[in-house]
């Protein structure tokens, strides 16, 4: 299959949420993440569980140029509110909004 199931850059992850929590999450967190961009409805929640982290992550609607707002909550936090860019095949990218 040609098909590459989507990767977030982790460090960029990491400034946009907070070195503690972006530093926390390993490959099979963020595959879940550029997962959920690329196949999730919005409005619909991916909820896992990683290494003794709850994450709780909702794609929120399309953006312009192929970007998806989300939220994502790790261990019952504050939500945080990031716009996703695609950055390549397979690949997002994340700031704040």
């Amino acid at each position: 299959e040609d098909r590459v199931v989507g990767m977030v850059v982790g460090g960029v992850l990491g400034a946009v949420l907070g070195h503690a929590i972006g530093d926390s999450m390993d490959d099979r967190d963020r595959a879940c993440i550029g997962h959920s961009l690329e196949l999730g409805r919005p409005g619909v929640p991916v909820v896992w569980r990683n290494s003794g982290h709850h994450y709780h992550f909702t794609p929120r609607g399309d953006a312009r140029d192929g970007c998806r707002y989300a939220t994502l909550v790790v261990d019952g936090r504050r939500p945080h509110e990031v716009l996703a860019c695609p950055a390549g095949r397979g690949e997002w990218t994340f700031r704040r909004y």
